[in-house]
Order: C-alpha cells, then structure tokens, then sequence
C-alpha cells in the first residue's frame, strides 16, 4: 500500500478554498514539482504528490492527497484531488519519469474508475473529467495510430512509384503525381494537428481496484 512519504506531512491551509478549473490549471502550469525527476526511493509519486498538495494548500486552493491500489500490485500509486466549483472533482498526476525529458511538462489530468484502467491526459488538452473522456481520447489515439500507420505505407508507395522515373510538366503521369503529392501534404497535415491535440501519451500502469481520498 502506497504511503506519505516518510518523515514528511500534509500541510493544509484552513483558509484554502476550492478553485475553479481555470485557477486550478493555471496553479498547475505554474507550479514546478513535475519537472523533477522521479528517483527510486528517494522522490517518486507520493513525494510529487504532498509536494503539490502542500504547494497548492500555501497558494489557497484546498487539495487532497489519493492513494490508488491497483490490481496484481502490493505498491499502489499517489496523486492529488482537487474539487473544482465548475467542473466537480478532478484528479491531477504530476508524476515525472526516471530521467525526465521525455515530455514537456508532466502536468497530467488522471482519470480514475474502479475495475477499470487508470487513465491519464496532458493538462494541456484535458477538458473533461469523467471516466468516459478518457475513453474517448483511446478511441482517439487508436484512429490516429491506424492513419499514421496507413499514411507511411502510402508515402513508402508514393516513392517507390516516383523512384528513378522523369515526369515531363503537362503529362498525364506528372499530374498524377502532383495530385498524389498533394493528398499526402494534406493527409499530414491533418495527422500533426490530432498529434497535437493528443499530446504526450501514456500506457496505463493498471486497473484501479481502490481509491483512499485524504483532505
């Protein structure tokens, strides 16, 4: 079972409030506890976590401290809880990785349900909390990993076509090729705007099998 960092506490503000999410994310983005780096034992997600919660309780905005249990671990997984006046209570994961840099910031919207898996979305393109936004954002980045995936097959036989041949201005084959060229330009287009919205992706770590909420 995940626990408070040792030796360390929460600190809450009796005079804390509950923010709206706007206040809230910008707290988030402010805030620089996810660009440190996670170390074995040393700082790993409960110390993010009390380290956002106490950050957050300084600055006025009421915070909770969550420990999920996760099915097959003895280890479970902290994060913090806000509960927000116009869009209810929200989960927040600022848990970085070992040897950071793979992201640019690790400010992360989580989604959390029992007896499914834990869900997480960049702050920056989560805009809706429940479990079933999650979902759709899967369903989103199955769709963008399937065209990806077409999209290079299709490059790969627009260059073989194209390899070692002279296409004469005004011809028939130069046409076509211009043509081509232009559905992939646009194809990719498209496909780099979803991989903005996507953001940075992250596997889930595993199913939520309890949920510890602590004000």
């Amino acid at each position: 079972q995940q626990q408070l960092p040792v030796g360390r506490t929460l600190e809450n503000n009796k005079y804390a409030v509950d923010p709206a999410w706007h206040q809230l994310k910008a707290f988030l983005m402010l805030d620089k506890t996810d660009e440190k780096n996670y170390v074995d034992k040393k700082y790993m997600c409960g110390d993010y976590t009390l380290e956002v919660h106490n950050n957050a309780e300084a600055a006025g905005i009421r915070a909770a401290y969550v420990i999920l249990e996760l099915e097959g671990f003895s280890v479970g997984h902290a994060l913090n809880a806000f509960c927000t006046t116009d869009r209810g209570l929200v989960y927040i994961d600022c848990t970085s990785s070992k040897g950071s840099g793979e992201a640019d910031s690790w400010d992360k919207v989580a989604y959390v349900k029992i007896g499914r898996e834990y869900g997480l979305i960049d702050l920056a393109e989560a805009s809706y909390f429940t479990y079933d936004c999650y979902e759709q954002y899967l369903l989103r980045k199955l769709a963008f990993d399937s065209s990806l995936e077409d999209y290079n097959s299709e490059v790969e036989r627009f260059n073989r076509w194209v390899a070692d041949q002279v296409f004469i201005a005004g011809t028939e084959e130069h046409d076509k090729v211009l043509e081509w060229k232009g559905e992939l330009e646009v194809w990719k287009k498209t496909l780099d705007k979803e991989e903005v919205g996507l953001g940075s992706f992250w596997k889930s770590i595993g199913t939520v099998s309890g949920i510890d909420i602590y004000w």
